[in-house]
């Protein structure tokens, strides 16, 4: 799932969930400036990125952003479905993206 603006693009590229929580692995990137900090909130709560890492799937889609390090995996309190808010914030700009989906299994392995 993209969701997409004239200031940010986010992607969720995976769900998956266990007895206690769900986990979302997707990318971000801004479309008007290099990001210093993004926050995700989940029905009005922050919770933390756990990991940052190199999409270059993305950078070859979108060489017109600044895309490196725009990966990530985030932990959720498990919900059935979970709407999740990303403010980002660079070069003095602070922008914001909301997206709802549903929990997923997770990809056979």
């Amino acid at each position: 799932m993209i969701a997409e603006d004239d200031k940010i693009i986010v992607a969720i590229d995976e769900s998956w969930s266990n007895d206690y929580s769900i986990t979302i692995r997707g990318w971000l990137i801004s479309k008007k400036a290099g990001l210093d900090k993004v926050e995700i909130f989940v029905d009005r709560n922050r919770v933390p990125i756990t990991v940052w890492y190199p999409r270059p799937d993305v950078t070859a889609i979108y060489p017109q952003y600044q895309t490196q390090n725009c990966g990530f995996v985030v932990h959720l309190p498990r919900l059935s479905q979970h709407q999740v808010t990303f403010n980002t914030h660079g070069q003095g700009e602070t922008y914001e993206k909301t997206v709802v989906f549903d929990g997923s299994l997770p990809l056979p392995l």
